[in-house]
């Protein structure tokens, strides 16, 4: 029976790319996050039920799992070092949010056996450092370095074609969603977000993502990110060897 972990937000993106999965995928479990400064976590149960009533509740699963410690772990750890060498790329986090999303899920796969992850990233996103494709190649290597494959199935997919496909499902009733209000009814609504694309506009000098992902400073921003990710990639990869290695100890000692 093939099962994948899938990361859940419950908007379009992430609803559409389980749909996909559930066409190869026997079971599903729809991981949606939690932490400090999250508002409406609930709202993602409203696409998981509905997935879970086309599919079944023996595919579908949804799990809400807080990451406070994962998410401060990546934003304090090595806090002065990382301060005098990245500056206000300290400031990165959405791409610190998803890293500490990808950890837990990374655990959740250990402790679960599950050899497969997906989400709902898009190259829409592309300057959000959590759905950058440069960081999708190297988290794509980071996964498989623990034995799971990680999968970004709708990158390349329209969006107009996600909403379209939701909506002639009967899981959506409205169309163009996405960059609208509507959407923090089905998903969590990140205060700090607002933080982090002030960072975005600062480090990239431009405000609008179609216009800068071309500009120059935006090459010498995404150079400068994906050093900084590597570096709380590598923190992080020491605490999960820990984690097996406890795993280890514990199955020894029983």
């Amino acid at each position: 029976m093939r099962t994948i972990a899938h990361l859940f937000s419950g908007g379009t993106d992430s609803a559409y790319a389980a749909v996909l999965m559930a066409k190869t995928y026997d079971k599903i479990h729809l991981l949606t996050y939690n932490r400090h400064g999250f508002r409406n976590v609930e709202n993602s149960k409203n696409y998981a039920e509905k997935l879970m009533n086309i599919y079944g509740k023996e595919r579908i699963s949804h799990f809400i799992i807080n990451i406070d410690n994962e998410f401060k772990t990546l934003s304090y750890g090595n806090y002065l070092p990382n301060l005098t060498r990245y500056g206000f790329f300290n400031l990165m986090v959405c791409g610190l949010c998803k890293l500490a999303m990808h950890w837990r899920t990374i655990i959740y796969c250990l402790d679960n056996g599950i050899k497969y992850v997906s989400d709902g990233s898009g190259r829409e996103m592309l300057p959000d450092q959590s759905q950058n494709d440069s960081v999708i190649k190297e988290m794509r290597a980071f996964y498989k370095d623990f034995g799971i494959q990680y999968f970004t199935p709708i990158f390349d997919i329209n969006p107009e074609e996600r909403e379209q496909t939701l909506y002639d499902m009967g899981i959506s009733k409205t169309l163009r969603m996405k960059w609208s209000e509507k959407t923090w009814d089905l998903q969590p609504f990140c205060f700090q977000e607002y933080l982090n694309l002030l960072f975005i506009q600062y480090s990239c000098d431009e405000r609008y993502y179609k216009i800068f992902i071309k500009h120059p400073k935006f090459l010498k921003y995404r150079d400068k990110m994906l050093s900084f990710h590597s570096s709380k990639r590598e923190e992080i990869r020491g605490l999960i060897k820990e984690y097996i290695s406890g795993i280890k100890e514990l199955k020894h000692l029983l």
